[in-house]
């Protein structure tokens, strides 16, 4: 029976999340490619301050400073609000346009309205999850059901970049969930 108890007791540990935040709760490590990679932080992004928008949690390789570097990556997005498609695409072009050059917008442009295009309408409690596979490009999963993958570590740095970069919509929130 102790040995049954220990058991359980292990496993719960185990299979307990890394963090909590909001109630909402990320995995320690994320498998992207043959990599396993970890949990760097979570954050909670605010609307004025006051209203959550959502609840998100990066993962990096062990070691890496820059998020926007050609390395496995992911950056997951819990809403605690509805939100149509079509303010998904409004939002991604304004940041885009705040956070990278009219030069690189335009070179990215097809590839921008393909990633636009897979947008689906989201309720409360659904989970947006972007992971970058060097070599094969970025994916946009909605709770855990691929939807595409665009090509290119540049289009990555720039749709990482929304929230990661030097340029991210909310310097606090990026620093909170890159564990800063």
């Amino acid at each position: 029976m102790t040995r049954l108890l220990t058991f359980a007791v292990l496993l719960a540990v185990l299979a307990a999340p890394a963090a909590e935040i909001s109630g909402v709760s990320f995995p320690d490590q994320l498998a992207i490619g043959d990599a396993a990679v970890p949990l760097r932080g979570t954050a909670v992004m605010k609307w004025k301050r006051m209203i959550k928008v959502h609840a998100s949690a990066t993962w990096l390789p062990t070691g890496q400073t820059d998020a926007l570097a050609d390395v496995p990556k992911a950056f997951e997005l819990h809403y605690f609000h509805d939100i149509d498609a079509a303010d998904f695409r409004t939002a991604t072009e304004e940041s885009l346009a705040a956070s990278s050059s009219p030069e690189a917008i335009v070179a990215l442009r097809p590839r921008i309205d393909r990633f636009n295009a897979l947008y689906q309408d989201i309720k409360e409690g659904q989970r947006y999850r972007l992971t970058y596979r060097p070599g094969v490009g970025t994916e946009l999963a909605k709770d855990g059901t691929p939807l595409g993958t665009i090509e290119g570590a540049d289009f990555a740095q720039a749709i990482f970049g929304i929230w990661l970069g030097p340029k991210a919509i909310d310097d606090d929130f990026r620093d909170r969930v890159l564990g800063r």
